[in-house]
């Protein structure tokens, strides 16, 4: 009789060997990857502004239009805005497509770059009317002060009468009216020059040094410098406040009063009036 119990465990030995090895391969292999994974570098990102939707040009940018995402720092390009705050309220200079990283190349740097249509509060108008150094208080209106606009009108009257000093009556057949047409109002532009147009440069004067040569110093310019001679003025007007300037600017004369920065009441003044051509 043939016995094969050496076999049996001969088999039983290399089949426990051979499972011992897989389970040390196996160990070492799960190892090693964890090693692997633990020293693997991290891919360097920022955040950056994508376009969700195409922006054409010409166009302020909101809020849904774009949005922050983690971009690796390979793919993000160095002038992309990082942040939302950065780009809304901006106009774009041209074509933004949808998931392009919104970079300020493609921004205008100040809103009046973009024209006066940029700067227009909103539900509001650019309406403008002529103006000088005596209708323009001194020609020292700047962009973003805000005016007064007030209406000396005029008209020619038949059998208006008023009282006489001594009693009784005159007849009189002028009649000159000042009264405020408009109050609180923001001034957008001094003839070309509209708000936030950025100072001009500083200029140079020349100051005499210790030996008697002139060395050019410069001056800093802080704010835009004042139209004396300016012809227009720019103002933003609701639609039926740009009727009622449209319709004094056809009859009336206006003058412009600056108000100081913080002053935002509405008084209620009555018109000023005035006869004249007293007939005895």
């Amino acid at each position: 009789m043939v016995t094969y119990g050496g076999n049996s465990r001969l088999f039983l030995a290399l089949a426990l060997a051979f499972g011992l090895l897989a389970a040390g391969l196996t160990w070492f292999g799960l190892r090693g990857a964890g090693s692997s994974a633990q020293e693997a570098t991290p891919v360097p990102t920022r955040s950056v502004v994508f376009a969700k939707q195409n922006i054409p040009p010409r166009t302020v940018i909101t809020e849904t239009m774009v949005e922050v995402r983690s971009q690796p720092l390979a793919g993000a390009n160095p002038s992309a805005a990082t942040a939302v705050e950065q780009v809304v309220g901006r106009g774009t200079r041209q074509t933004i497509l949808t998931n392009d990283q919104v970079t300020f190349t493609k921004l205008f740097t100040e809103r009046a770059e973009a024209g006066l249509s940029f700067i227009i509060p909103e539900g509001r108008r650019a309406g403008a009317i002529a103006t000088s150094q005596l209708i323009g208080s001194g020609g020292l209106i700047l962009p973003g002060d805000r005016v007064d606009v007030i209406a000396i009108c005029q008209a020619s009257l038949a059998n208006a009468t008023q009282p006489a000093p001594g009693g009784g009556t005159v007849s009189f057949s002028q009649h000159l009216k000042a009264s405020y047409v408009l109050q609180n109002i923001e001034v957008l532009a001094v003839d070309q020059l509209l708000s936030g147009t950025p100072p001009p440069p500083p200029s140079t004067v020349q100051q005499a040094t210790g030996g008697g040569q002139q060395q050019p110093q410069a001056v800093p310019t802080a704010v835009p410098q004042v139209q004396p001679n300016a012809q227009t003025v720019t103002l933003a007007v609701t639609p039926e406040e740009a009727l009622r300037l449209a319709l004094h600017d056809r009859l009336c004369e206006f003058t412009l009063t600056v108000r100081r920065f913080d002053d935002t009441q509405l008084p209620s003044v009555p018109p000023a009036q005035l006869n004249y051509g007293l007939v005895q």
